[in-house]
């Protein structure tokens, strides 16, 4: 699954940009997809999301206090709350991945 993965990273980099910096735009695509699934977890620690709860006066606090208390399930919030409770999935990990690669193949283009 992941070398299908890599090679639709190449594929996308090549379309992005066909001729000039393509060797760039292919190494930080696969650089960003190696770090989301290590940076997500940590991200989601430090917005206040973690396997006690929300924690109290944190970004997640302010998110949770935005729904009035009355969170959805299935929604944005009670998402990150699972995954920071129990950590991230498989299916979890490869979105993050997928983001990474975005915005690294992205980030050589701005």
């Amino acid at each position: 699954m992941i070398s299908r993965t890599l090679t639709y990273i190449l594929i996308a980099s090549l379309c992005l940009q066909p001729t000039e910096g393509w060797l760039l735009t292919i190494s930080l695509g696969v650089a960003g997809f190696v770090a989301g699934p290590i940076v997500a977890p940590i991200a989601l620690g430090a917005a206040g999301f973690g396997a006690g709860g929300i924690a109290g006066g944190s970004l997640a606090a302010a998110a949770m206090a935005s729904y009035g208390g009355a969170v959805a399930a299935g929604s944005a919030l009670s998402l990150a709350q699972s995954a920071g409770a129990a950590g991230i999935g498989l299916a979890g990990k490869v979105a993050a991945g997928a983001v990474g690669a975005a915005v690294g193949a992205l980030y050589e283009n701005s």
